[in-house]
């Protein structure tokens, strides 16, 4: 199959939208286990963080679990989850970095003279995150920013950008929010 963005994305946006619907028992009986994100509410607002480090710890759980008793318990998490990291495998740029082995998971990011080891279940957990902050149509609108973000060496992106995006966007997907220093902000 011919490599296209829109081809590509349309396949992200779909399968993880599945994901995100066979996923929910999992997460809950997780919580059940680990105990419930802490609930921010602000003037009323639920304010809660996605809970994106438990979702990776799951995935982890799954897939990890392949080779233990609970394989059967975490199939059908597997059976979505699978597909997911298979489409991301097969964008040109990530083929490079993961090469041949199917059971590699694991590459490189280097981003402003650093560089930081990732994992496709991290890269999924990001999507999710992503596309929950998008509302209605997420899914596919997450796909088509890290198509647009791995498609960049190109000569014109499908999908513009927005200016400074590529960059937060690289840094939540492979790093997750982490502020260093702190920061006064004021309105001007």
């Amino acid at each position: 199959m011919t490599y296209t963005l829109n081809t590509w994305c349309d396949r992200l946006g779909s399968a993880l939208s599945q994901l995100a619907e066979v996923q929910e028992p999992f997460l809950e009986e997780y919580w059940q286990a680990n105990s419930y994100p802490t609930r921010v509410t602000f003037n009323r607002v639920d304010e809660t963080p996605f809970p994106k480090d438990d979702i990776a710890h799951l995935y982890d759980l799954a897939r990890m679990a392949s080779r233990s008793a609970e394989k059967k318990h975490y199939k059908p998490l597997c059976e979505v989850l699978d597909p997911v990291r298979g489409i991301l495998r097969s964008h040109p740029s990530l083929a490079r970095a993961l090469g041949t082995r199917i059971a590699n998971d694991e590459f490189h990011v280097k981003i402003l003279n650093g560089k930081s080891l990732t994992w496709l279940t991290q890269m999924v957990a990001g999507l999710l995150e992503r596309a929950h902050d998008h509302g209605d149509g997420g899914y596919r609108k997450a796909a088509n920013e890290l198509g647009s973000i791995l498609d960049l060496s190109s000569t014109t992106l499908e999908v513009d950008v927005p200016n400074g995006l590529d960059l937060g966007y690289d840094l939540l997907l492979f790093h997750g929010p982490e502020i260093g220093n702190e920061f006064e902000f004021r309105m001007v």
